[in-house]
């Protein structure tokens, strides 16, 4: 098997995206493309490298944010790639490398059946105020950006939570203090991703349970290699990314930023913009990438 394959969620900048994808030709190294079904015209944008597989506009999903069809494409990367890797990374479009292609793969290979993922532990201070987030039933309109969405589904959230979540759904044989929550993008193993893929493919229901929660993107794999007893969590995904501005989406990484990026351990860095971040990228490429 092949070491790595990228899960790549893609819906805009398609000049980052091929910079990105130039720079993941490795013979160990494999991408795979989900693109947004409202973004169908980057598929003919992208730069088509031997490495590389966009998802066809068939197996493609209508992604809005906090919602599950973020979920939907990704198990649709993993049912078009499973079997084939030691590791899984999924990204998106806005990620790049902080290391070179033949130094992932060499870190990689260092650690075969560890999955580098970040979950929230349960003491968490914040853990319980997640919870609402999935157990709850979530009308598809309350869910985004825009101020009113915003105000709408706090004072939901609060007011259920206030009342102990009376709408609280029943997820059948799945225990509702199971959820565990944590950043999007990770790095799995062979194993936890044939767990992942089999338990979906075995009982659909756990995926169609996530249609209607809040931002499931950063809860349901969390949940699903918390419960599975074989797979060899380390608390890291790998990716640098700067939540201090304390808003829905991470601070853009530019110039400024290259220090921090330069001193980091991880692998990968999220988020960037080809224009925004440009003397950024050139600087990760001349420094960083030449491994």
């Amino acid at each position: 098997m092949k070491e790595l394959a990228i899960l790549l969620m893609a819906h805009r900048d398609v000049d980052l995206i091929n910079r990105l994808i130039s720079h993941l030709q490795h013979p160990e190294i494999d991408i795979y493309i989900h693109i947004d079904k409202k973004s169908q015209f980057l598929v003919d944008l992208i730069v088509p490298f031997q490495n590389t597989t966009i998802l066809s506009e068939n197996e493609s999903y209508d992604v809005h944010w906090g919602q599950n069809q973020d979920n939907r494409a990704a198990i649709a990367l993993i049912n078009c790639s499973i079997g084939k890797y030691n590791h899984y990374a999924l990204i998106s479009g806005q990620h790049y490398l902080l290391k070179s292609a033949e130094s992932i793969v060499d870190e990689l290979k260092k650690t075969p059946e560890v999955d580098f993922i970040s979950i929230m532990p349960r003491d968490s201070p914040i853990y319980n105020s997640f919870i609402g987030r999935s157990v709850l039933y979530w009308p598809e309109c309350l869910i985004g950006r825009n101020p009113l969405q915003k105000g709408i589904s706090y004072t939901y959230r609060s007011v259920s939570k206030a009342l102990g979540y009376p709408l609280r759904r029943n997820r059948g044989h799945h225990s509702t203090d199971s959820f565990m929550f944590g950043s999007q993008w990770w790095i799995l193993s062979a194993n936890t991703i044939d767990y992942i893929y089999n338990k979906i493919h075995n009982d659909p229901k756990i995926l169609d349970y996530y249609d209607n929660s809040f931002c499931p993107d950063e809860c349901i794999f969390q949940t699903l290699v918390n419960e599975y007893s074989e797979s060899h969590v380390v608390n890291d995904n790998l990716t640098y990314i700067d939540w201090s501005e304390g808003k829905a989406s991470p601070k853009l990484l530019t110039k400024d930023d290259y220090s921090l990026l330069e001193c980091s351990n991880c692998l990968f860095a999220r988020k960037f913009d080809s224009i925004a971040s440009k003397e950024l990228l050139d600087r990760i490429d001349q420094n960083l990438l030449q491994a």
